[in-house]
């Protein structure tokens, strides 16, 4: 079993991998951590079978480091952290390699690992909005970043004085008859509107061989009201990350 871990700002994911079949995912709040994850079901399986733990992290480094103890009867040699230095099987053309969050590139590698030879768009929608380009060279050449959904919600509560803090509820109406729908239509029908838009600018640019693929927490919502998408796969992080330990070590 290899183990991919991604530590995000919130959460903890941890995606079970049998051969190249992403078995389960485990989601764990940081504060949780790391009694939620040595009580879980699943652990004692987990702690017979671990063959590779790669871990990916944009989170608190006290988080990996947990999770870490968490794994100590594992050999150094079993433990992956990836970062820039990380052998990938993708060209970095990034201005600042050493800056790239680690979970961009992960979801680059496994976006263009599913298109090889063509041009890719990988849209991360969770806490932000990341737009990473793979060219059909296989080099990653950067993106763009976005404020998500939920924090457009709370910009909107905390920048102002009398906004409410309003949740989602599905497909606004364009036309909002209080201010808590007001809000639900200018966030969630605006980013729609600027996702579609983007993902256009990318196509003009790169052609229609372009291959946009969507991931990230919103995905479930998003992937029902985008327009020009390919492929939607909530766990394309895992992925990137089970893509990474196979093509850094010899796995059996």
């Amino acid at each position: 079993m290899i183990i991919a871990a991604d530590i995000g700002n919130t959460r903890l994911k941890l995606g079970l991998f049998v051969q190249d079949d992403l078995q389960d995912h485990l989601v764990f709040a940081h504060a949780d951590m790391p009694g939620a994850l040595l009580a879980h079901p699943r652990w004692p399986e987990i702690k017979a079978n671990a063959q590779y733990l790669g871990l990916s992290s944009v989170g608190k480094d006290m988080m990996a480091r947990n999770l870490l103890d968490a794994f100590a009867w594992l050999r150094p040699e079993q433990v992956i952290q990836i970062t820039h230095q990380t052998p990938m099987p993708i060209g970095n053309a990034y201005r600042t390699p050493e800056t790239l969050g680690i979970d961009r590139l992960c979801v680059a590698v496994a976006a263009q690992a599913s298109s090889p030879g063509m041009p890719v768009l990988a849209i991360d929608a969770g806490t932000a909005i990341t737009y990473d380009f793979v060219d059909a060279q296989g080099n990653y050449q950067g993106g763009g970043i976005a404020p998500g959904m939920r924090m457009r919600f709370r910009a909107l509560h905390e920048f102002t004085s009398r906004l409410p803090l309003v949740e989602p509820t599905g497909l606004p109406d364009l036309i909002g008859r209080d201010t808590a729908d007001s809000i639900r239509s200018g966030v969630v029908l605006g980013m729609l509107a600027e996702v579609d838009g983007v993902i256009e600018k990318y196509r003009q640019m790169a052609g229609n061989a372009l291959q946009v693929t969507l991931t990230g927490g919103d995905t479930p919502f998003l992937r029902n009201h985008l327009k020009n998408l390919n492929f939607a796969d909530a766990n394309l992080l895992l992925r990137g990350i089970h893509l990474l330990i196979r093509y850094n070590v010899q796995v059996p």
